[in-house]
């Protein structure tokens, strides 16, 4: 007779946390004849997720390399540089996590001799400590405009934060967040005919083929460049597998 033995399936699955992203804050600095730009100081807490948005008016080759007083090591977005389709709106957007609770200063270095320099830095708390980006897309605007679409993005996990950055040059004024987003104080930055304005969403469902966008008054040349960060997931943060007997 046949002895029929249950073995239990065990099942380890990567959960990403429901905790809830927030914004800290935002912080930016401009300048019309350097290559370089600072913010005013932004106080992050250690574990922050650090976003800082770049830009520079006078070519699209340029690039530029971000640091901050607190020494924190910066990365890219995986979309690289976000030109305009010809007024050299060309922007990145980087990130860092804060290795302790202190103030900093965030700044742009570009190479090549610039005008109209932009940088503007976000914090925000309850983001992944490593490899916290989900998805990113770029944009480049046709023309003269007075809206920009993002990129179409699909997220992996219900709990990001979105975020999208937009360059625009021609006098422009009154920018409006798209559907769902908020421009947070400090994020939008001026200089000579330049604006750079930043929004983000915190979201609690996954983002299917979605785009998001932003608008203004009059028309001016456009880049955008948009991020998605996600949260921790349970199994970094020491939950145990599911067995199913």
């Amino acid at each position: 007779m046949r002895k029929l033995f249950w073995l239990p399936l065990i099942l380890c699955l990567t959960v990403y946390s429901s905790a809830t992203i927030a914004l800290g804050g935002c912080q930016n600095g401009a300048s019309a004849s350097s290559t370089a730009a600072t913010t005013a100081s932004l106080s992050v807490t250690a574990g922050d997720l650090i976003v800082a948005t770049t830009g520079e008016q006078s070519d699209s080759t340029s690039t530029a390399t971000i640091t901050d007083s607190g020494s924190n090591s910066w990365n890219d977005s995986p979309s690289g540089y976000a030109p305009s389709d010809g007024g050299g709106e060309t922007q990145k957007i980087s990130y860092a996590i804060a290795a302790s609770t202190t103030s900093i200063t965030v700044t742009e270095t570009w190479s090549g001799t610039l005008t109209d320099v932009t940088v503007t830095a976000c914090n925000f708390t309850g983001t992944a400590a490593s490899s916290p980006v989900d998805t990113s897309v770029n944009i480049a605007g046709s023309g003269f405009i007075s809206s920009l679409t993002s990129g179409t993005y699909t997220t992996t996990n219900a709990n990001d934060v979105l975020f999208y950055s937009v360059r625009m040059n021609g006098g422009v004024t009154s920018p409006t967040a798209g559907s769902g987003f908020t421009i947070p104080a400090n994020g939008s930055n001026s200089i000579g005919g330049i604006r750079h304005v930043v929004q983000y969403n915190i979201v609690s469902s996954i983002q299917s083929t979605q785009t998001t966008s932003m608008s203004w008054t009059s028309t001016a040349r456009a880049s955008g460049a948009f991020i998605a960060f996600k949260p921790p997931s349970t199994a970094a943060s020491g939950k145990k597998p599911i067995i199913i007997q």
